[in-house]
């Protein structure tokens, strides 16, 4: 089972109501887990657990960050990455990234970061 998480930063734009935004995800019928913020933090996860991560990317590019009424809020707020990007046969060569602890997760992919200086891994499919 992979997960692909979206990290929300909703300090970074507050032109869009949370729940107005998970009311259009659970409509295009994905209900991801949620990780609510600690008190006083604006910061919150979404998890899509997926066996098809090359199938559930697209999916949510199109739907989401190409949103008339959300994508360009997602693209503010948004870190998007995987994990299980390994094991599911999904693209291009893995790349290493350090876990807090200094430990490689290679099986990690930053798929988007709202600072476009940040590189991208990609899952090797593209809309």
């Amino acid at each position: 089972m992979n997960c692909l998480t979206i990290q929300l930063d909703l300090s970074r734009d507050r032109s869009r109501e949370f729940d107005a935004f998970l009311a259009h995800v659970r409509s295009a019928g994905r209900y991801p887990e949620i990780d609510q913020p600690a008190p006083n933090r604006d910061e919150l996860a979404l998890h899509f657990f997926t066996e098809d991560l090359s199938t559930l990317w697209p999916e949510l590019q199109s739907t989401l960050l190409a949103d008339p009424e959300f994508g360009v809020w997602l693209k503010n707020v948004a870190i998007i990455g995987c994990d299980g990007a390994g094991s599911d046969g999904a693209g291009a060569e893995q790349k290493g990234h350090e876990s807090d602890s200094g430990q490689d997760k290679s099986d990690f992919r930053l798929l988007y970061h709202y600072d476009a200086s940040e590189h991208c891994d990609g899952l090797g499919v593209k809309l």
